[in-house]
């Protein structure tokens, strides 16, 4: 049975650093909590963005993190947020571009 690259092994959420994942290729990628808000899919931010507005505070921080299995993570901020999920695909591209 083949593990698809994008199968999280680890996950390590760290509330005002960020997060850190292994995926089953072996492949590790680091992403900084600020990256992650300004990064989050939902409609809503990424609305702002195609205005040029600002997305998350200055001080953001991860209140919580619940796993959606194969297909992401989704956090809920310190600003109120949470909606939207971190697709792993999503994760692995905001680490390997830091």
């Amino acid at each position: 049975m083949t593990i698809p690259a994008l199968e999280p092994l680890t996950v390590d959420v760290r509330r005002t650093m960020g997060m850190t994942v292994v995926f089953a290729d072996d492949v590790e990628v680091n992403v900084d909590v600020i990256t992650l808000r300004t990064h989050c899919p939902c409609a809503d931010c990424r609305g702002r963005r195609d205005r040029n507005q600002p997305v998350g505070g200055d001080a953001p921080s991860i209140v919580n993190a619940e796993l959606h299995g194969a297909l992401g993570i989704a956090f809920e901020w310190n600003d109120g947020h949470s909606t939207g999920i971190h697709s792993w695909q999503l994760i692995r591209q905001l680490g390997e571009a830091s």
